[in-house]
């Protein structure tokens, strides 16, 4: 398990992100997207060849440093790149009929403020004409500080606006929305017959879901989650479920992914541990990550043996990529009151405010969304930099660090080695050594080297705009 010594350490002869580990059978070397296993016998010449394709071992080298090279410019290139939004993700109020204990989007049980047709409108307009003019799919998120489809009408009329103006405009949509499940057969069926995914919020079996997410009355919720998705089903529509894992539950991770892949059956597994706000400020005693993330990789088996992925989203190796925020992502993301917000943990207008990750708002003198550069520009340059304690740390380019838990915005602190670093960094290196026991057969019947690239089929992580 990870400990606090330097894994991977950097090769600092150069100044690229390439890092070695040496153990006893082989040598590991790894560049942002690709892996190298050689054996003892071809280190030496291996760490001196040349950038070259004429041979085997220098083939490899070359891949190690385009990769390297790649991340460098790839990471560069984003915070020059405008902020070009092709999904709108909507939060149509902050309105819930559960009361998670750890929500930290803390939604009311009271009719509270809600997303204005005109702001919606508006924000699709601006979203569509960026599809339209880099020749992009559009896609719709229903998600938020609330339950999104408490108000049925709202939802509805926002997604046949959508609709029709990505048709009008002969753009792909994609449709998706997430729910905690607690609602009528008749709204999981509409859901499942007008939205090409859904996202299916339960934390486990009904001991666990109806502890950590009863009704606002202290009822039970795992019923009615149980016949949503057995709904879904019967549609032949595809679903996720979101499990939030806390410092209650962090040990029944197998028991968690048996009872879903069993009773809900889904088509992935989407797996967080709690965010540090909201509600969640009570659940500061954080499992040990060494412990967390082995009770996550004997889940990951159960749920393997389903066929269904078990996983994710803070380290993502197909991707260059930072944290979770919305300018890096392409993704609008608006508000009750109609702004927009850069994060996607701010979900109240006061509390985007607050916190200064207002981009943009509707202009209701002529109807049109307007987007704010100058603030889109400092957030980028303030939100961008690697942090410094993350700097020689191999997975710093496919990581969300100690988002969200620790953002720029919020706090100067950049804890080294908070628990989501060290469970991100573990998750890594442990796929990277399996991948590295299989590659050592092929280089031990071969000449002493193999190199592969990296991708999320054999990571257990997952990427998709949608996800938070």
């Amino acid at each position: 398990m990870l400990t606090n010594t330097a894994v991977f350490p950097k090769i600092t002869t150069n100044q690229l992100p390439i890092f070695r580990q040496d153990y006893g059978a082989y040598t590991l070397f790894y560049a942002p997207g690709y892996l190298a296993i050689v054996l003892p016998e071809q280190v030496e010449q291996f760490s001196h060849a040349p950038a070259s394709s004429r041979h085997e071992l220098t083939s490899i080298t070359t891949q190690l440093f385009n990769h390297a090279r790649a991340a460098q410019e790839t990471w560069t290139a984003v915070s020059s790149q405008p902020f070009t939004p092709y999904c709108l993700t909507l939060y149509l109020h902050n309105e819930c009929n559960l009361r998670c204990t750890y929500c930290f989007a803390e939604p009311s049980p009271q009719p509270a403020l809600r997303l204005s047709q005109p702001a919606i409108t508006a924000a699709a307009k601006l979203v569509l004409a960026t599809c339209q003019a880099h020749d992009r799919p559009f896609t719709l998120v229903c998600h938020g500080g609330g339950e999104p489809t408490l108000h049925h009408a709202l939802l509805q009329q926002a997604l046949q606006t959508v609709s029709d103006m990505a048709a009008a405009r002969q753009v792909p949509l994609f449709r998706y929305i997430a729910t905690n499940g607690v609602i009528s057969s008749q709204t999981a069926r509409w859901l499942a017959q007008n939205f090409d995914m859904i996202g299916l919020s339960c934390d486990g079996p009904s001991d666990v879901q109806n502890k950590q997410r009863p009704l606002w009355s202290n009822g039970n919720s795992s019923e009615q989650v149980e016949r949503t998705a057995h709904i879904l089903h019967e549609e032949g529509t595809p679903f996720d479920v979101r499990v939030t894992i806390t410092n209650h539950t962090w040990q029944q991770q197998a028991e968690i992914a048996a009872y879903i892949c069993q009773v809900l059956q889904p088509n992935e597994i989407h797996v967080e541990p709690v965010y540090h706000s909201g509600r969640a400020k009570s659940h500061r005693s954080m499992m040990d990550a060494n412990l967390f993330v082995a009770a996550f990789l004997k889940a990951e088996q159960v749920a393997q043996q389903h066929g269904i992925p078990w996983r994710m989203s803070g380290s993502r190796p197909d991707q260059i990529h930072g944290p979770y925020c919305h300018l890096f992502r392409h993704v609008l993301n608006l508000v009750p009151e109609g702004i927009a917000t850069a994060c996607f943990k701010t979900s109240w207008p006061e509390n985007v405010q607050q916190v200064g990750v207002q981009i943009g708002e509707l202009d209701e003198k002529n109807g049109r969304f307007i987007l704010h550069q100058n603030q889109i520009e400092k957030l980028t340059t303030k939100l961008h930099p690697i942090p410094e304690s993350c700097r020689n740390c191999f997975n710093q380019y496919h990581c969300v660090r100690h988002c969200p838990d620790h953002c720029p915005m919020e706090t100067t602190d950049s804890p080294i080695n908070s628990f989501r670093c060290r469970v991100n960094r573990q998750l890594m290196l442990t796929r990277l050594q399996e991948t590295a026991v299989s590659l050592w057969h092929k280089a031990r019947s071969s000449n002493g080297v193999v190199g592969q690239k990296i991708t999320n089929e054999f990571v257990g992580v997952h990427t998709k705009e949608v996800e938070n």
